[in-house]
């Protein structure tokens, strides 16, 4: 009823920004829904002695690097390989691409291409999405009925990747067919022997994936083929789509990757989920022909407005983000899904940039801006010293919105303010720290200062937002972090 009400409103100009603590909450990543689902242990439980030595070198990695982690890796696969039964072996993606010295390396080729493969990439779409690896597909196969609650989302958020140490599901031991074989690799975030592919897949579809930088074959094994980036598949409008990211950072342990220390491109959260899901572009009666998305990312927001439109044809999406990563993510997202030509990339620092953007856009009008930003209060320099560095290092450019978590989000709505046509709209989803009135008198300051028409915003909220203790603990690894929060 509160997006019909919204609806009313929305004849007129207007800035809409939408909080969505508690969809966080109602969308909540489950690991376990059926026998089928993967279980991460849970926090605060006992440790065996080997499950010390990965938080050991998780701990490791988080703080002094790749590299300096490594080797710590290399030593628990090694000892899984020889000294474990094949029940308690390591598969997980995350521990295998901590122990290759060569990952940097390898996660510099993820979704590279060249205008002459857009025809393999295609077919690369259509063998994914022909053998089930597709939102229903996947909700068919961890046994989740299409009337629960988890099946409104559209797509699987309520699966989240194994972090390194974790248990293999039994079922995917060893794949019986590609659409498990896709779950267990792409999805779930486990190495799968080449044999295993090798029995359910054409042999070019795995050249495919080493071609265009998504799994490649172990240091330790050239019979393990491990996934380097994870592949999100969507359902908008009727249509599949299918979104690559970089892993979690659960998996990374870390928010940097490759060679020049990039930004890792952010997975798909119920963040991302909830702005397109509640605003697609096909809910206005002005037709868009222009719209931006700001800090993209992966590309999602773009790429899943433009599969609400029923015709696509000759609506434009400039993508804008700081990272050269993510834009590349975007231009491979787009052709995956057949979107190549709706897409511009410009490449820029919102927090530095802005007001030159506007020239770079030739002070277009746009029909709408969308933005899912950096929101989180990530604390500043603290007494603490290793907690403040775990932090930064978990939460990066993705995350980071300064320490009270609006650095970006005031740029995005002056910059909305004098970009958006007479009748245009921004949709933004974030989170707020201390939501109230204070909330709107600030949103209404940031547009009144250069903006070129009156807007009326529409703020969504959970109805009791978590208290400093609660977000503080969610968003720590351990005490000392939320002491820092």
């Amino acid at each position: 009823s509160s997006l019909n009400r919204f609806m009313i409103f929305s004849r007129h100009a207007f800035l809409s920004l939408i909080v969505f603590f508690y969809f966080s909450v109602i969308c909540e990543r489950v690991t376990a829904l059926s026998n089928n689902a993967y279980k991460a242990p849970s926090q605060g439980a006992f440790r065996s002695p080997r499950q010390v030595r990965y938080d050991e070198a998780r701990e490791i990695r988080i703080l002094e690097g790749h590299e300096a982690a490594s080797p710590l890796f290399r030593s628990l696969l090694l000892e899984n390989q020889n000294g474990f039964s094949k029940d308690d072996e390591d598969l997980t993606a995350a521990s295998y691409i901590a122990a290759n010295k060569e990952s940097p390396s390898l996660q510099d080729l993820a979704c590279r291409f060249s205008e002459e493969d857009v025809a393999s990439i295609a077919r690369l779409k259509n063998i994914l999405v022909d053998s089930g690896f597709t939102r229903r597909g996947v909700l068919k196969y961890f046994g989740i009925d299409f009337a629960s609650k988890y099946s409104f989302s559209c797509g699987p958020i309520y699966v989240k990747p194994a972090a390194a140490g974790a248990k293999c599901p039994d079922k995917l031991k060893f794949c019986s067919s590609p659409l498990e074989c896709f779950i267990k690799m792409f999805l779930l975030g486990f190495a799968i022997s080449r044999k295993e592919l090798e029995t359910n897949l054409e042999e070019d579809t795995i050249c495919l994936f080493e071609k265009f930088g998504m799994a490649f074959s172990s240091l330790i094994s050239d019979e393990v083929i491990v996934p380097y980036v994870q592949l999100f598949p969507m359902e908008i409008n009727c249509n599949d789509l299918i979104i690559a990211t970089d892993w979690h950072p659960s998996v990374l342990m870390s928010t940097i990757v490759g060679t020049r220390e990039e930004g890792a491109v952010m997975y798909i959260g119920p963040d991302s989920i909830a702005l397109f899901q509640h605003m697609p572009l096909n809910f206005f009666s002005t037709k868009v022909e222009k719209f931006i998305d700001l800090c993209c990312g992966s590309g999602v927001q773009a790429i899943a407005h433009l599969s609400s439109i029923e015709n696509a044809n000759g609506v434009t999406s400039f993508c804008i983000d700081i990272n050269a990563r993510a834009l590349n993510f975007t231009k491979f997202n787009a052709a995956l899904n057949g979107f190549s030509k709706n897409i511009i990339l410009l490449q820029t620092d919102l927090l530095k940039n802005a007001d030159q953007l506007s020239s770079i856009l030739e002070e277009a009008s746009f029909d709408a801006i969308l933005a899912n930003p950096p929101f989180l209060p990530v604390p500043g320099i603290n007494s603490s010293q290793s907690a403040t560095e775990s932090i930064t290092r978990r939460y990066g450019f993705f995350s980071d919105g300064g320490t009270d978590g609006e650095n970006v989000l005031e740029i995005i709505i002056e910059f909305a303010s004098r970009s958006l046509s007479s009748n245009g709209y921004l949709a933004i989803v974030s989170e707020f720290m201390n939501p109230g009135e204070s909330l709107c008198n600030k949103i209404k300051t940031w547009w009144d200062k250069q903006a070129k028409h009156a807007a009326t915003g529409v703020v969504f909220t959970n109805e009791f937002p978590v208290s400093r203790d609660v977000y503080s603990l969610r968003r720590s690894a351990n005490n000392d972090e939320a002491v820092v929060w």
